[in-house]
Formats: C-alpha cells, structure tokens, sequence
C-alpha cells in the first residue's frame, strides 16, 4: 500500500512539473505559460520569478503572433485577414489581464504591436470601401460581398469607424443575389393554387440570397420559371388466388354399446375455400424543370430537372366457396380505399419544393 502511494505521488509530481508554468515556456507553449503563471501570481505567489516568467512569456507571444501573420498581397483572402486579427486578439486579451504585472519594456513594445493592428483594421476598412467603388463599375456582387466580410471583421475587432453599421448595410444590400421565381402549369393547371400554396414558402432571405415568387422587380439577377410536366397518374392491379381447406364438425351420430350406454360421435366434413387477393397501386410522379429564362452575371443557378414520386398499395380480398375453410386475417375490416390523387399531389409538392429549396439556398 505504502508503495502504491509513493507511486502515485511521485507520478502526480511529474504531472505537474510536466505542466507548470516553465515547462510551457521552454516548450514555446508561450500564451499557456502566461495564463498559467498568471494564475499563480493572482494566487498570492508574486514573487520576482514568475513575475519575470510572465514577461518573457508576453513578449515571446507578441513575437510569435508577428511570424505567423500571413502577408496580405494582392489577391489575399479574407481568411488570411481574419487570421491576422485573431492573433492580436489573443495578444489583447491577455494584456487586459495581466496588464498590472507587465513591465515598461513589454507595454511599449505591445503599443507598437497595437499600432499595426489599428493599421490593419484600417487597411480593411479602406478595402472595404475601394471594394465597393469596384462593384459600382463591375456590377459583380462578389466584390460587394468581400467587402462586407472587410467590414464585418473591422466592426468585431475594432471601434474607430463611426460609419460601419452603415457601409454593413449599404454592402450586404448589394451584395444579395435576387431570384425571382415564378411556376408554370399549362398542362396541369388545375393545381395552380396548389402549387403557389407551397411554392410561396420559397420567399425569404439568406446569406446573401433573396427569393421571391412570382412578383414583378426591377432589380432581379435571376428569373427562374419551374416548368411542371403533365403529372402522371399510374394505376395498376394483380390478381393472385389461393385454395383453402379445413375439416369441420358436422353433425354428430349416437352409438349404443352392448350395455345399453349411448354415446354421440362427431362427424367430420372437409370444406373448401377461395381467397383472391387483388392488389391495387397507385403512383403519381411529377417533374419540374428549373429553367432560367433571364439571367445576370451574378446568376449562378443553372438548369436542373427535379422528379419525385408518390406511391400508394393497398390489398382487397375476394371470398369464395366455404366461408369457415377461409383464415381469419382475409375477414373482417379491409384497407380497402387507396389514396386520392389531390392527397397525394401535396405529398408531391412537399418533397419537390424541400428539393428545390436545398438547390437555391
């Protein structure tokens, strides 16, 4: 027992050793070395060391952060942007932490270090802005779309810009993609309010993508007509018959022994039975063709043929012959009506406009 316990204390020290403040630091684990020996300093162990632990730490992490910044060139992506902006964020966060602690050396070098991230920030905010003056010559709703990522990064990591909710607004509103839709039911057209039932659920707005359904407007980057084809409506039936047979009592006979005692005997007939199992079904399919019939270069649906199918079964059974020859499960209540073809059209329509909807957002 004694050696168990030795062991484990031994293996609890190695733990923590392997995790203390210094290890992490010799390791270049250098933002985890200053969060963990900033714990320790604010659990009463201020002392000159980790003091100076927490120092080496801070600036290791300034330096750090620096080398692993991706270069923003022409052509960056706002990935790397955001990258970028993390990094002074994890940098920030724990200098508002352990700011009491830092020494001069380290805040003067984290003021140079915050001057480049306000010059960053402000780079973004003026590509943001050169961004939107390219849209206003290309039309290209890409280039408006970059430039609400710009702003929407300078918004979270910065608070100088006193017009950013403003130019969120401005380039998300030119950055929305319009389609407009509309249904054409010339072969089918009874079902018309059917379909604009459903199909109106298609209105509405996300990540840059804004639908609406056979409405006039100005401002469409795609005209999308669906194209129903003329709904098929498929019935079918099948026959199948089987013989049934089983021995009843039909009656009984008295025998008399010698002694004068009677005694009454069943008398077993065989009877016979038919079951025909007519089986009925029923499929109605229905395609739509997505057609785009007016498009801009910020377009970028493209035809595509949607089909789906509903089907319905069912089994009636036709009786013959002896009744009592006949198994229990052919009697009694039958399924016997099959699904009406207006019930089954909305079942259709659901699954085609999930479909269609999965396609477009």
């Amino acid at each position: 027992m004694k050696y168990r316990f030795c062991i484990l204390t031994i293996f609890i020290f190695a733990l923590t050793c392997c995790s203390s403040p210094q290890k992490l630091y010799e390791k270049g684990n250098y933002f985890k070395a200053f969060d963990s020996v900033l714990k320790d300093i604010e659990g009463n162990k201020k002392d000159r060391k980790n003091l100076l632990l927490l120092n080496k730490s801070f600036s290791k992490m300034i330096d750090v952060s620096r080398d692993e910044m991706r270069s923003l060139e022409d052509g960056y992506e706002v990935t790397d942007l955001k990258h970028n902006l993390e990094q002074h964020e994890e940098v920030d966060k724990r200098y508002v932490k352990g700011r009491s602690y830092i020494n001069d050396e380290n805040d003067n070098k984290y003021g140079i270090f915050t001057v480049d991230k306000n010059q960053l920030l402000s780079d973004a905010y003026e590509e943001g802005k050169d961004l939107l003056k390219y849209y206003d010559e290309s039309k290209n709703k890409t280039d408006a779309r970059n430039a609400y990522y710009h702003f929407e990064l300078v918004k979270k990591y910065g608070n100088d810009f006193q017009d950013i909710n403003n130019l969120l607004s401005e380039a998300r509103e030119l950055a929305t993609v319009i389609y407009n839709i509309d249904a054409d039911l010339d072969s089918d057209f009874s079902y018309q309010w059917e379909v604009d039932r459903v199909f109106d659920d298609l209105e509405g707005e996300s990540d840059f993508v804004k639908i609406v359904y056979d409405d006039s407007y100005e401002s469409e980057d795609c005209s999308v007509v669906l194209d129903f084809s003329r709904l098929d409506v498929d019935e079918s039936q099948k026959k199948s018959s089987q013989e049934f047979s089983k021995e009843i009592i039909d009656g009984y006979t008295t025998e008399t022994d010698t002694s004068g005692n009677t005694t009454q005997l069943p008398i077993y007939k065989k009877v016979y039975g038919q079951v025909t199992v007519v089986s009925l079904t029923k499929k109605v399919s229905w395609s739509i063709d997505f057609d785009i019939v007016n498009s801009s270069i910020n377009c970028d649906l493209k035809h595509k043929r949607f089909r789906e199918s509903v089907e319905d079964r069912i089994e009636r059974y036709e009786l013959g012959g002896d009744d009592r020859a006949i198994p229990s499960e052919y009697k009694g209540n039958q399924n016997d009506r099959i699904k009406d073809t207006d019930d089954m059209v909305d079942e259709l329509l659901e699954a085609l406009y999930k479909k269609i909807r999965n396609y477009i957002y």
